[in-house]
């Protein structure tokens, strides 16, 4: 009988997905700033998560139920500072962490305990009797990372190489070259001595700021001729952030053909201090002005519309331009791929970017200018011999998932890049290439052992030495690529370059920023030297950890029954290999001969990767749905069979995509998600239950789509093996099973604030884990009921669930919320409303007097909320709705801001608040399945800053009790 874990019964919720939103903000010293990764988990979630999924609920242990609950109150406490940023290198919150830790292992083994006063005792305990810890999909790292942040033996494994090396520089690295002193010839000079000896990684962080300085000061020097520009303009001494370019293309029309080009606006800053645009000038060329202040209306419309076609709606018409020589030939998007492939797309310039005395400021880019920048970059491409060095591995192109960019001339990597980008990203590469020699002696003059083996052969003396701030320097490297591609946008309201990776692929920017790399500004090399060491120092010193590279569904690692704690991949979501080629062609030229095992193949491995990737199977669906369902089956079976099966295995999932399919018998709309089906399937096929699942926040809802309601949380499944004997059930019982039980977890799930964008994705979990918990369950006919059916099932039992709220709410919103789903807020017969009103017991007359409803003409339709009274008061409200009070909410929310809510709040009273909340769900369910994507994000907005407006209330009230969350 293995010991209940406390991930599997309670946690203090609110705090760890508080703290892991909040960590979303942190940049300076935080290990996502070493290199970027596509859906990295918070640190904060991984060390909860780790730590609860270690240490015993107290109910194995204790018998009293009201002892029970205050230890488990004293395990919260010590989560709720664990998942501080501020205490993330805490030796005494971390200590008691691992002491905890140490307990219930010494508790399940009838081991003697550690001293509680020894922290070494403690940790050689951990070291010897704790299990080691295993990720088989570790990407980004941070699982592995905070596996040894807790003390543990940390190992992580992954398909991909440059997933592999920033696992390395997170977890592998630092232990090993831990209380060093530097090599470079200025240690002498810093005061981070103490007591003549370098603590921790303070001695690597120090030769990273040295070595990454000497990087740019030596390829500076080799790249002067190409940027003459650098020097003082004017008499000034400001410096160059960036130059602004547009694509061009000439003009379909045969009676013009003049160059035209593509830009979707004129703005070049919409900073509220000052607005900064272009004004074109049209003669027999385009030339642009830049223009300050503030734009007339007139002026306001041809900044906002550029050169884009704007169509009889008065929108933009996506990737088609009108030519502003003659005002009628139109390129769209066929037209400008066409010339793109055909290389004849260009570039013209816009403006310079420099840094002024109050920030930001521009100056004129002409043609001439423009194009002496191209004519030198040439000259120093023939000059230097560099074409064959540039990268020009092809990449997918057309035929490409859109991670690589389907269209537009992208054929091969250099494609990507504007030509004086490429030779400074390879002079940078040579560069880091010659430096070697330099570190190596440098290091042999400060003591450290002459070694013939390097770090990848296990070496630990002048030459490894050498080898990781190599790879370091390659990771930085890496930081200037992101924001050095024609992909680059510039940021008119942040006044800063974009990375590359916006969005989870590449995809064309028709106007793009090229950064100067010269700068210390947004994006440029000398940046690094605090973004990469500060990462560095922030790293744990101690501890053991290991990263290597290998295929999660054939792992053969001799890592003997781990714990173990993962985020595979998600179905479609992200194309991990195709996105990461950018990053790893010019790491394989870089530091391939370093890592040669690891960057043996011109691109990353495509064939073995779990994702379902339509391109690599000729564009057929099914087959690509069955490589990722058995890639991941393998993968599950084996973590089930390796695992250690005293602990838990916990697997993030995020993931939103749903079909709709209507019950034949009920006639409810049943939603299913093929990428949850499918993970489930392999899952549960692998031998695993679910005893537990908790919404995390984990993911990132900003981005540069702003437009679109992105989950922003991960389901944490909490997975035992399925027990042997566990019995069968029917479908009957597994619908009374799930009527019984999952109300009690959705109204968890809402009280706990998960965002109406999550909560479908959330109520698999609970669903799943009541039909996990029986061997097989049989449809009426006697066949085997599918996870696709029992998906079906949970989500109209959510249905269901958000259909009996309603029919508890006043008649009055119960008409509005049926009318709404039906019509919107646009206008609909006054017959239908009669009859409607009948049913709900209520009637037109009176829905007019409550202010919600306007009925004229023989028509009805709902009030919107920006027509209702800013100076409402609930308490004077004779015919006080719901549905008014959940408007108010929004409407306060979107003109004036929490603080406003919250005193709205206080006039509502709690109760009332939380009803007009719970509405919220409801109608953001009805949105998204109509498609109405601006007014669901209204709902979703309203949940989601939840915590922080009740903050404010009881901030105002002087009160405000932490929630825990329990599974009991």
């Amino acid at each position: 009988m293995v010991n209940k874990k406390l991930i599997e019964v309670a946690l203090p919720l609110e705090t760890i997905n508080k703290e892991s939103s909040r960590e979303k903000n942190i940049k300076k010293g935080h290990p996502s700033t070493l290199h970027y990764w596509w859906s990295r988990k918070p640190l904060a979630t991984c060390r909860a998560v780790l730590f609860a999924s270690i240490v015993d609920d107290p109910s194995c242990y204790i018998s009293d139920i009201n002892q029970i609950k205050i230890e488990r109150k004293r395990l919260f406490s010590i989560i709720e500072d664990l998942v501080k940023w501020e205490n993330v290198n805490n030796e005494k919150i971390l200590m008691k962490a691992r002491l905890e830790i140490a307990l219930s292992v010494a508790r399940a083994n009838h081991l003697n305990p550690p001293s509680s006063t020894n922290n070494d005792e403690v940790n050689q305990f951990i070291t010897e009797f704790v299990p080691p810890f295993f990720d088989p999909f570790c990407g980004g790292g941070s699982i592995p990372l905070e596996a040894r942040r807790l003390g543990l033996y940390s190992n992580g494994g992954d398909l991909n190489p440059v997933a592999v090396l920033i696992s390395k520089g997170l977890v592998e690295i630092p232990p090993i070259f831990s209380n060093i002193e530097p090599i470079n010839p200025e240690r002498k000079k810093q005061k981070e001595i103490l007591k003549g000896r370098w603590q921790g990684t303070l001695g690597l962080a120090n030769d990273l700021r040295y070595y990454i300085k000497r990087v740019g000061e030596k390829a500076e020097k080799s790249a002067a001729q190409l940027y003459n520009d650098l020097n003082k303009k004017d008499g000034t001494s400001d410096s160059i952030i960036a130059w602004l370019w547009a694509r061009t293309v000439r003009c379909p029309n045969p009676a013009c053909r003049k160059i035209m080009p593509l830009l979707p606006s004129f703005w070049l800053s919409k900073n509220p201090k000052r607005n900064v645009w272009l004004d074109a000038e049209i003669n027999e060329d385009i030339s642009f002005h830049i223009k300050k202040g503030i734009p007339s209306e007139t002026e306001l419309k041809r900044i906002n519309y550029g050169t884009s076609f704007i169509n009889d709606k008065g929108k933009k018409v996506k990737a088609t331009f009108i030519c502003p020589f003659c005002g009628n030939g139109i390129a769209k998007g066929d037209y400008i791929n066409t010339e793109a492939n055909e290389g004849r797309m260009d570039f013209i310039p816009l403006a310079i970017v420099i840094k002024g005395e109050k920030g930001r400021d521009y100056i004129p880019f002409n043609r001439e200018h423009g194009n002496r920048i191209i004519l030198e970059t040439e000259k120093y491409i023939q000059i230097n011999n560099l074409e064959s060095e540039l990268p020009n591995e092809p990449c997918r192109g057309t035929f490409a998932s859109n991670a690589q960019g389907r269209a537009y001339g992208f054929k091969t990597f250099s494609n990507y890049f504007f030509r004086r980008q490429l030779v400074v990203l390879t002079i940078f590469n040579k560069t880091m290439k010659d430096i070697r020699k330099e570190i190596y002696d440098d290091a042999i003059n400060a003591g450290m052992v002459q070694e013939s083996r390097g770090f990848n052969e296990g070496g630990r003396g002048a030459l490894a030495y050498t080898d990781v701030i190599s790879t370091y320097l390659a990771l930085a490297f890496n930081r200037l690529l992101n924001r050095s591609s024609s992909i680059c946008v510039w940021n008119t309201a942040r006044e800063e370059i974009e990375n590359t990776f916006g969005r989870q692929g590449m995809q064309i920017s028709w106007n793009f920023a090229e950064v100067n790399p010269f700068s210390n500004s947004s994006g440029g090399w000398y940046g690094s030297l605090e973004w990469i060491p500060n990462v560095i120092e922030n790293l744990p010193p101690d501890g053991k950890g290991n990263i290597y590279q290998l295929d999660a569904a054939d792992s053969s690692l001799n890592i003997k029954y781990p714990i173990i704690s993962t985020d595979p991949p998600y179905y479609d979501n992200v194309s991990y290999s195709d996105l990461s080629d950018y990053f790893y062609i010019w790491l394989r030229k870089n530091i391939g001969d370093i890592y040669p095992d690891l960057f043996s193949t011109v691109l990353t491995p495509k064939t073995q990767e779990i994702v379902v990737n339509q391109h690599r199977f000729n564009g057929n669906l099914d087959d690509a749905e069955e490589h990722f369902q058995t890639g991941l089956a393998k993968a599950f079976q084996q973590i089930i069979r390796n695992a250690n099966h005293s602990y838990p295995v916990t697997i993030y999932y995020a993931f939103k995509q749903t079909e709709e399919e209507l019950d034949e018998v009920e006639g409810i709309p049943a939603i299913s998600s093929t990428g949850w089906e499918t993970m489930l399937s392999s899952l549960l096929s692998a031998g695993f239950q679910i005893t537990g699942t908790w919404p995390m926040r984990t993911e990132s809802t900003k981005g540069l789509k702003t437009g679109n309601n992105v989950l922003a949380s991960s389901i944490l499944l909490v997975c035992r093996p399925r027990q042997k004997n566990s019995p069968m059930a029917t479908r009957r019982e597994i619908i009374s099973s799930l009527r019984r039980d999952l109300p009690h977890a959705l109204k968890q799930l809402q009280e706990e604030n998960i965002s109406p964008v999550d909560l479908a994705q959330a109520a698999i979990g609970p669903g799943i884990g009541i039909f996990s918990g029986y061997s097989k369950v049989l449809e009426s006919d006697g066949s085997e009921m599918t996870v696709r059916t029992a998906l079906q099932l949970i989500n109209q039992e959510l249905e269901a669930y958000l259909k009996k709220e309603e029919g508890e709410m006043d008649r009055d919103t119960q008409f509005l919320i049926n009318w709404f789903e039906q019509f919107g807020i646009g206008d609909g017969p006054f017959g239908s409303a009669e009859l409607l009103s009948k049913a709900k017991n209520t009637s037109v007359s009176g829905l007019v007097k409550s202010g919600t409803i306007v009925s004229a003409n023989g028509v009805v339709s709902i009030i919107s909320r920006d027509k209702y009274p800013t100076d409402w008061n609930p308490t004077l409200d004779t015919r006080l709705t719901l549905w008014e009070c959940t408007q108010h909410l929004i409407k306060r929310l979107q003109d004036n801001g929490e603080k406003s809510v919250a005193e709205l709040i206080g006039r509502l009273g709690v109760g009332k608040s939380e009803d007009a909340k719970n509405l919220a769900y409801r109608l953001y369910i009805i949105c998204e399945r109509k498609g109405w994507t601006s007014e669901s994000r209204s709902y979703n907005d309203l949940v989601a800053a939840w915590p922080d407006i009740i903050k404010n209330v009881s901030n105002s009230m002087g009160c405000g009790p932490q929630k825990t969350f329990d599974i009991e």
